[in-house]
């Protein structure tokens, strides 16, 4: 028998698996008229409710995301080009294809404070807040606060007024997407690496890939009290007194070693005076320049948590010491320390970071690698990927047709994005208005009954979930919800056992089926299966549990998940495959509770019955 759980599911088989499952189709999900199920509840305002002034956005569709924006055209279009080309980039150059979501937004706020619509940031909070990721098992949703301009920080001690790039900050989110579907990637790399996509260069036919952007923000020397006219950063900083101007370009023990001029020596002002004029994000040469680092222990240990809650334009060390390492270990010193790199990431796979591990890495202790930091911060010489593309395969993105967007369009992405930042009652708002003015729209149905079912009213949501399906709506999620409503009201109403009939079973499982063959595929549509059959009154046979262990293996961390499949397994007397998915959930579990059935199962040597 094979090592890995059978996953082949031929036409034949698979309807053997709807006939196993499934007798017949419940009536409650057999097309007919209509249900009337849409009232808008009242809502007051000088005591009575009165619709908004109808919204202005545009819409276009760039691939797979569909886009809302209300800054200029000029902008939107242009942006829309540079994220096409920078998609198609990251295929030479971070070859990690995206995981399909039924449901990608981009949304562009240029007026009326709208970003704030998708947060709850008040007051100082939202000082440096240009952007906002929001993502599920199928909704992707990238928000851009395109309406403001400028944010506070402090460079060392100096404080500053930066202006955004909204261009950098899109491909920062997008990027963040598609890295952070590696749950393993601590903060620390995950963030390093982000900052070196931020600064990737695109031309028609060229792609540099790891370069710095050493003039990013660079003051103009006439606004600098005693300036010089320089050309560069390397200038401005030795104007400034930071580094010197006969500093050795090879070798890293002259660069360790190699002592800036003093400010005093060159008549030059400081460098707080060059940092007061700072205008954009500065790159960690200038970040770091008076700095004293973070121990290494303490940046590698950052708390995810605490990571996502991090604004990296205004708490700059942490982040541009995380760029520093990444940027050091993989394009500097001519890849000296790739390799010691890859290993110590790959080991941390299954260790805690520590120093012991990292001088087994990389033959130097944390004190002597922050030692070449503080050089490759002072001369950051390095290499960077350079590719370069076939005449017929320029980097060129078609340009994005926008139209008026209609209020239905509008109020259903919007919802969706707010249902997907946690704003369940902005949302339900959303989804009710636009449906005052277009109350035939299935699509809209859909969206309002997800957000009903997310704000706990499983009865409203049941039926407008089930009119949005008798008018041809076809999400997985949508018959997740309606499975998940199922399952909780049979739940409450089991036969005299205790367990669920098998019409119960059949009325749950339907719909899990339709969801199961629907993209993207979700872990939910699997866990509900699992647990009706937990609670069912005839056991699952092989071929059934066949199709829940296709959900182990495409959602290895869905501990409970691997776990009810293993006991399913016991009960078939299949051992073989129990264990097999009690190791796969091994790998990701954290209950130690669940860790002490896993291993009970492993050492098994006896079925179960």
């Amino acid at each position: 028998m094979n090592k890995q759980l059978k996953m082949t599911f031929e036409p034949f088989r698979f309807m053997l698996v709807v006939f196993l499952c499934v007798f017949a189709a419940p009536s409650c999900f057999a097309k007919g008229e209509p249900l009337d199920v849409f009232e808008l509840d009242p809502v007051k305002s000088m005591g009575s409710f009165e619709l908004p002034d109808e919204e202005e956005w545009s819409y276009g569709q760039l691939d797979e995301f569909e886009v809302l924006s209300n800054a200029s055209e000029i902008n939107t279009k242009k942006l829309l080009s540079d994220f096409g080309r920078f998609r198609d980039a990251l295929n030479f150059v971070l070859p990690i294809r995206p995981t399909p979501k039924a449901n990608a937004r981009l949304i562009l706020c240029g007026s009326k404070g709208e970003f704030w619509r998708f947060t709850e940031r008040v007051g100082e909070s939202r000082n440096g807040v240009f952007s906002l990721l929001l993502q599920n098992d199928s909704q992707l949703a990238i928000v851009l606060n395109m309406q403001s301009r400028y944010y506070n920080t402090r460079i060392d001690t100096e404080p500053v007024s930066l202006e955004i790039d909204y261009r950098r900050q899109l491909f920062r989110e997008y990027a963040k997407f598609l890295l952070a579907k590696d749950k393993k990637l601590p903060p620390w790399l995950l963030e390093g690496w982000l900052q070196i996509v931020m600064d990737i260069e695109l031309y028609d036919r060229i792609i540099k890939f790891g370069q710095l952007d050493m003039d990013r923000g660079i003051p103009d020397p006439n606004a600098i009290p005693r300036g010089g006219n320089f050309d560069s950063v390397y200038e401005a900083l030795v104007f400034a007194g930071v580094i010197s101007e006969t500093a050795a370009e090879e070798g890293e023990d002259e660069m360790l070693t190699a002592a800036p001029v003093q400010a005093e020596e060159m008549d030059a002002v400081p460098l707080d005076a060059v940092l007061e004029f700072w205008t954009q994000d500065p790159p960690f040469h200038i970040a770091l320049a008076k700095q004293i680092l973070i121990p290494l222990q303490e940046m590698f240990s950052y708390p995810i948590e605490e990571y996502e809650e991090l604004n990296r334009l205004t708490d700059l060390l942490w982040a541009k010491q995380c760029h520093v390492f990444v940027h050091f270990c993989n394009y500097a010193s001519r890849g000296k320390y790739k390799q010691s790199f890859d290993l110590f990431v790959e080991r941390l796979k299954t260790e805690e970071p520590s120093e012991e591990l990292f001088e087994e890495c990389f033959d130097m202790s944390y004190r002597q690698m922050t030692k070449k930091f503080e050089a490759h911060i002072r001369y950051p010489y390095h290499n960077y990927q350079y590719v370069k593309l076939n005449k017929d395969q320029p980097l060129a993105y078609p340009e994005v047709e926008l139209r008026s967007a209609s209020q239905s369009e509008i109020g259903r992405i919007k919802g969706d994005v707010q249902l997907l930042a946690g704003l369940t009652d902005r949302a339900v708002l959303s989804y009710k208005v636009a449906l005052k003015r277009d109350t035939n729209n299935p699509q809209l149905l859909a969206a309002y009954g997800l957000g009903e079912y997310q704000a706990g009213n499983q009865e409203k949501a049941y039926d407008l979930l089930l009119k949005a399906t008798s008018n041809g709506v076809n999400r997985a999620e949508v018959w997740v919800a309606l499975a998940d409503i199922t399952l909780t009201k049979a739940l409450k109403s089991p036969n005299e056992n205790g367990q669920l009939s098998a019409e119960q079973m059949q009325a749950i499982l339907l719909p899990l089926l339709k969801a199961r063959s629907l993209p993207p595929a979700l872990p939910q549509t699997y866990k509900l299966m699992a647990k009706a059959w937990d609670h069912s009154s005839i056991r699952p046979n092989a071929i059934q549990v066949e199709l829940l262990s296709e959900g182990v293996l495409a959602f290895t961390e869905a501990s409970e998940l691997a776990l009810s499949t293993a006991h399913f397994y016991e009960m078939l007397a299949d051992i073989d495959h129990a264990r097999q998915a009690a190791r796969i959930g091994l790998k990701n579990v954290r209950d130690p509770k669940l860790r002490e059935q896993f291993e009970r199962i492993l050492s098994e040597t006896k079925v179960v019955r």
